[in-house]
């Protein structure tokens, strides 16, 4: 570590967090557009403008926005949208206010599992959306208004089906006749 960059660990456990240092609207993926039935999560926090997880994303118009603001550095409530763009335009899915302040670090939480969107922040799911037309694709980290900073980036699979839906039920179960003998 260069002299003068010692990591402080009041604001990451990992000196190789990622970070955008300008007020500029950024966006950054990774991954594969044939990704499907995933989980995304990271640690964000901004000086004060939006922060924000991206999955499904399969280019410049086409992709599911988790976007949280906090503009002050004192509690207050942030705005939290759920937001999905395509090439027709940008569609708000939810809208809600989850106290916050800048400055804080924050678990952002979106998953797409076979045609339901779930999003949260800090284990605690506050969105959920079935949406047929949900497909998987990259992921990626927004930010844009303020410095943000992102660590702890995860992705992983998620193989495990939630029969919520009588649809779901249905395609899952084998009905057959039986005679009594």
């Amino acid at each position: 570590v260069r002299p003068g960059k010692q990591p402080e660990a009041g604001r990451s456990a990992n000196p190789f967090s990622l970070s955008n240092l300008t007020p500029e609207t950024s966006l950054v993926t990774a991954g594969h557009w044939f990704w499907e039935d995933y989980r995304t999560e990271v640690s964000a926090r901004t000086d004060g403008g939006e922060i924000g997880l991206v999955a499904g994303y399969r280019g410049p118009e086409t992709y599911i926005l988790l976007r949280y603001t906090l503009h002050l550095d004192m509690r207050h409530p942030g705005k939290l949208e759920l937001i999905r763009r395509s090439p027709k335009g940008q569609e708000l899915l939810g809208s809600r206010f989850v106290e916050g302040r800048a400055g804080n670090w924050y678990r952002l939480q979106l998953a797409i599992k076979g045609g339901l969107i779930i999003a949260g922040v800090d284990d605690t799911p506050l969105f959920s959306f079935e949406r047929p037309d949900a497909a998987g694709g990259k992921v990626g980290l927004y930010s844009s208004k303020a410095r943000a900073y992102f660590d702890d980036f995860l992705v992983e699979s998620d193989a495990s089906l939630k029969l919520d839906t009588k649809k779901l039920i249905e395609s899952c179960t084998r009905t057959t006749d039986r005679k009594k003998v």
